[in-house]
């Protein structure tokens, strides 16, 4: 699926809810695995295929 917008970097162990028509993203862990930990939530409208970082 091709998106715009400010989407999340490569993770692992991160958290996935969808609710409505957006997908949010919590969380995560950088690769390689374990050496980075984030607390950043992201948003990405499935019907308009727009990301954005809350």
């Amino acid at each position: 699926m091709g998106t715009d917008g400010y989407m999340p970097r490569e993770l692992a162990s991160m958290s996935l809810v969808l609710h409505g028509n957006n997908l949010l993203v919590f969380g995560g862990t950088g690769i390689p695995f374990g050496e980075s930990n984030g607390n950043d939530v992201h948003v990405c409208n499935v019907k308009y295929k727009r990301w954005a970082l809350l």
